[in-house]
């Protein structure tokens, strides 16, 4: 799914480098895959992420993870190889921190920071502001970068035992019915096997992890380009890396 923003943008002229910081709200169970971004010419973009509200964080960089390291792209999807995905569960928060340098950026000034900007039926984006510089001297203006979210609803219960296909993993498009509305949960993907030194590992196996920084670990890798945070849905949502299963191994502090 594709969440369009509102398209009344101007052109915020950066001499040097901007940073924006907003928060996002979802409605059910989702993962962000990548963001729409417009700029005037190709820019250099780095995004931060952290769960709840971004107010009194702004200048905590320690609080944040970086899901878009150091990239160049012009308007356009970040490309989904360089972006992070984030899992957001049911009425949670979400924040996003931007920083793009090189180019200017359209965005839109607002008249209240947390006022709501615009929402579908799965998700709600609320006006954020920017810093000075990155991760400080926080601005009290109310500001929203001018994007798009594309982003997936994580599957839905089956109401029926359906033929699985192997190497077929979670479509997270919602489905319909006329006579009742299934549940929507994250679900692990019972024929996921990974075999490594002839042992096979499975959603339930990377779970049992005894360190947290393991179960991390498995959850960002791959099978058939396809992340293992992806297909051991249920589990992986057990990360603590920020978000959810971002870089791997977690940091000591």
């Amino acid at each position: 799914r594709f969440y369009p923003m509102s398209t009344k943008a101007s052109l915020w002229v950066a001499l040097r480098v901007c940073f924006f910081v907003y928060n996002v709200t979802a409605h059910t169970d989702m993962i962000i895959d990548t963001f729409y971004l417009k700029f005037q010419s190709t820019a250099n973009i780095n995004v931060w992420t952290k769960r709840g509200n971004y107010e009194g964080f702004e200048e905590k960089e320690t609080a944040w993870t970086r899901i878009v390291e150091n990239i160049s792209m012009e308007t356009g999807e970040i490309r989904k190889d360089d972006f992070t995905p984030v899992k957001i569960d049911k009425g949670a928060e979400q924040s996003f921190y931007l920083q793009v340098s090189g180019t200017n950026v359209y965005c839109k000034r607002g008249d209240k920071t947390g006022d709501l900007d615009a929402e579908n039926e799965d998700l709600s984006i609320f006006w954020g502001s920017r810093t000075t510089w990155k991760f400080s001297r926080p601005s009290r203006d109310s500001y929203m970068v001018h994007t798009k979210i594309r982003y997936r609803l994580c599957k839905d219960t089956p109401t029926a035992s359906p033929e699985i296909t192997p190497m077929k993993y979670p479509s997270f498009s919602p489905t319909t019915s006329n006579t009742r509305s299934p549940t929507k949960v994250c679900m692990d993907d019972p024929n996921f096997v990974k075999g490594r030194g002839g042992r096979k590992r499975t959603c339930e196996w990377i779970g049992q992890a005894r360190k947290q920084w393991r179960t991390n670990k498995w959850c960002n890798k791959k099978k058939s380009q396809v992340k293992i945070s992806e297909i051991c849905c249920e589990t992986c949502k057990k990360c603590n890396c920020g978000a959810n299963c971002g870089k791997a191994p977690c940091k000591k502090k």
